[in-house]
């Protein structure tokens, strides 16, 4: 394969990958089906093994990110739901939740969308 061809595949990859994180990021799509579309992206793209190495790396970058900006870890109390950054309007303590009663009472916890509070 030519390296223009190559190249043109690299930059096809980062346009499809930018356009799924979107579609994550508004519609509060879960890790599995995030990763499930990334696969098939390369699957449909058949470029060459350092193109994939490339985007695997741009994919990771962009996953890094929705931990810093766009996901929350958070504990499920009482049907509600309850986050462990301050910053969130659901931090625990802002409820008058303390960290034993969190720990205590939680039933499930998990990574969810600020923007949706959807899990991920």
């Amino acid at each position: 394969m030519k390296i223009s061809t190559a190249n043109n595949k690299r930059i096809m990859g980062v346009q499809k990958i930018d356009s799924l994180y979107y579609t994550a990021r508004a519609c509060g799509l879960t890790s599995m089906e995030m990763s499930d579309r990334f696969i098939n992206i390369l699957e449909h793209l058949k470029a060459p093994q350092w193109v994939n190495w490339y985007l695997r790396g741009y994919r990771d970058c962009l996953w890094n990110g929705l931990f810093q900006n766009d996901l929350e870890f958070c504990y499920i109390v009482d049907g509600k739901r309850y986050s462990i950054r301050k910053d969130s309007e659901l931090y625990y303590e802002k409820h008058g939740i303390s960290p034993k009663e969190l720990s205590d009472k939680q039933t499930s916890s998990g990574h969810y969308w600020i923007k949706t509070g959807k899990p991920f």
